[in-house]
């Protein structure tokens, strides 16, 4: 027996699955930056995974907290929702402690670095736990 579904209740759908597919928007991007930013000058970071972010650190030549803390702040400063480089709706964690939390990933041309990098973090009430922070590649392994 096929169920009836009516003409509202499948625009309904639609309107929510479009919403989903959108996100995150612009203002929503806007609004995650600007609490991480507030977050890593509070309260600093964690690392989300500990030995890929301390490897990224290493390749960048940031090995005090001071220097790790003044790149994300960079990071976070130079970055827009216009450079955001991740799936619509965000992808969630499979780490640990950030299980099913969004993952807020870009890739910008960075002033500070002076190369293409990729920024990605994630935020739970008010730890900024950030996953990784490196020169971007283009996906494929090709060149810019």
């Amino acid at each position: 027996m096929t169920k009836k579904v009516s003409n509202d209740t499948l625009a309904k759908e639609y309107k929510r699955d479009s919403n989903l597919r959108g996100r995150p928007a612009h203002k929503e991007l806007t609004g995650k930056i600007r609490s991480a930013r507030t977050i890593l000058l509070s309260h600093g970071y964690k690392a989300a995974e500990t030995s890929k972010l301390a490897e990224n650190f290493r390749e960048l030549d940031l090995f005090s907290l001071e220097e790790q803390m003044e790149a994300l702040g960079a990071a976070l400063r130079e970055i827009s929702p216009e450079d955001y480089a991740g799936s619509h709706p965000p992808s969630k964690s499979y780490e640990r402690l950030t299980r099913e939390r969004e993952l807020f990933a870009f890739s910008w041309n960075s002033e500070h670095f002076k190369k293409k990098m990729y920024f990605k973090f994630c935020l739970v009430n008010t730890t900024l736990f950030v996953f990784s922070l490196h020169e971007s590649t283009p996906k494929g392994g090709g060149q810019w």
